[in-house]
């Protein structure tokens, strides 16, 4: 028995390029149940009961949804994410004592823009754009040291 070296798996973007479904948007359930999981983070986040899991999942929404507004040319919200990342390593380099973390009024407003563009981009983009940027995050975020490197970055 031999060892055989194992090739690294092609990214699924790359796998499956013949796929017509990665030509279309995501199907509306599939988009609303990821949007619903997103929701429900921005609402315990404005009612005050954000803890760590609830920031992280604010975190990636926002930096996907920057990724995929870089490549589908639409910069409208570039300000709103700016505005979001910088509330949200704020809110990552303080360590709260009670494990929840307070988000200002202005950082909801800004997140809140982002997540409705954020769902926009579930229900609109090519499925194939969507999966690239997702899997070029997912490389960032195993190539940096933390979370607060990648919200830091000004660009993706």
């Amino acid at each position: 028995m031999g060892s055989r070296k194992l090739q690294p798996k092609k990214a699924l973007s790359r796998r499956t390029r013949q796929s017509s479904r990665l030509y279309l948007p995501l199907d509306s359930t599939s988009a609303n149940r990821e949007a619903l999981r997103i929701r429900i983070a921005l609402e315990r986040a404005r009612k005050g009961n954000a803890d760590r899991a609830t920031l992280h999942c604010l975190v990636y929404t926002t930096l996907l949804a920057e990724l995929l507004c870089h490549s589908t040319a639409r910069e409208s919200l570039s300000c709103d994410i700016a505005m979001a990342k910088a509330g949200l390593a704020a809110l990552l380099e303080q360590a709260p004592t009670d494990c929840t973390y307070e988000f200002s009024s202005d950082l909801m407003c800004a997140l809140t823009a982002t997540v409705n563009e954020h769902e926009r981009q579930l229900l609109a983009v090519r499925l194939g754009t969507i999966v690239e940027a997702t899997e070029r995050l997912e490389s960032r975020l195993r190539h940096s040291p933390s979370l607060m490197n990648l919200l830091v970055v000004s660009a993706l």
